[in-house]
């Protein structure tokens, strides 16, 4: 009789562990869904705090981005150096901005990170035939 009444209670604590495990497939509002959420948003006017107006500073980018590691970097293209300021997320690369001829300006901004939403709702690594249907892109 006490062999019989182990089974038993092994055959229920199974079956208590499968009805457990089926209740997971329920979504969870505070669930990861594998996507963080962007930290700024690339639109037309610029990129979190910068925009056209900014200048190509290190303390002034530096002090837009306080909780952000930047750094002023030399990159070599060509025979020619020129200056490079970066925006990490402690050694996760966001931003490269890049300055104009003179650097006083910045010139362009290269996401490097899906942390850095895009206002169109794109992400860095869609296909193009994913964002755009056949016969519905626009002219350039």
């Amino acid at each position: 009789m006490g062999v019989n009444k182990g089974i038993v209670s092994l055959l229920s604590m199974i079956v208590v562990s499968f009805l457990g495990a089926c209740g997971g497939d329920q979504p969870d509002s505070a669930a990861d869904t594998g996507q963080d959420a962007p930290l700024f948003t690339l639109s037309a006017d610029g990129v979190g705090p910068l925009n056209a107006d900014t200048p190509f500073n290190l303390v002034k980018i530096g002090s837009a981005f306080q909780d952000y590691n930047v750094a002023q970097e030399t990159h070599m293209e060509e025979g020619g150096k020129y200056p490079v300021i970066t925006v990490k997320q402690r050694i996760r690369d966001l931003l490269s901005i890049n300055s104009d001829y003179k650097q006083e300006r910045i010139f362009s901004i290269i996401v490097h990170d899906n942390l850095i939403g895009n206002e169109l709702g794109h992400r860095l690594g869609d296909k193009f035939n994913e964002i755009y249907a056949y016969g519905k892109t626009e002219e350039c």
